[in-house]
């Protein structure tokens, strides 16, 4: 969904999920993890249509920082941060940002975030449980419409 020349630039970085779709062969990575936040998302987008301006990038335990349409198979691999090519990772989260997006909500865990580097200071990062952190990206997603 990544276009050129458009307003208000919006970027939702996740992390991957533990649950996953048992689709087989490959799928959108949106569409193969199946954790909570994914389906707050999917239905998002079922009830309204996918947001104008939203490029959305899942941060993998094995494939590192993907556009959430990429097809990839079905895996078993959580992200170690001991193993991250923490350097890389974070040049290549760096890049992503400065596309200069106006708006940029991250939904991942403390160790997932570590990886990725700085975060800028007017991004939105989801904090609190698992059901207080779906509801944040929920009303996020909303107001994109």
């Amino acid at each position: 969904m990544l276009t050129t020349a458009r307003e208000n630039m919006r970027l939702l970085a996740l992390s991957c999920s533990e649950k996953k779709t048992d689709t087989p062969g490959r799928c959108p990575a949106l569409y193969r993890y199946d954790g909570p936040a994914y389906r707050i998302i999917r239905k998002c987008i079922t009830q309204h249509g996918w947001p104008q301006d939203l490029d959305i990038f899942i941060l993998s335990g094995k494939y590192g920082l993907i556009p959430s349409h990429v097809p990839i198979p079905l895996y078993n691999k959580r992200l170690d941060p001991s193993t991250v090519d923490h350097e890389s990772l974070s040049q290549e989260w760096a890049r992503l940002v400065e596309r200069g997006y106006d708006d940029i909500f991250v939904a991942m865990g403390a160790a997932y975030r570590e990886v990725l580097g700085a975060i800028p200071p007017f991004a939105t990062v989801a904090c609190g449980r698992i059901g207080q952190q779906g509801s944040q990206l929920r009303s996020w997603l909303l107001s994109l419409y």
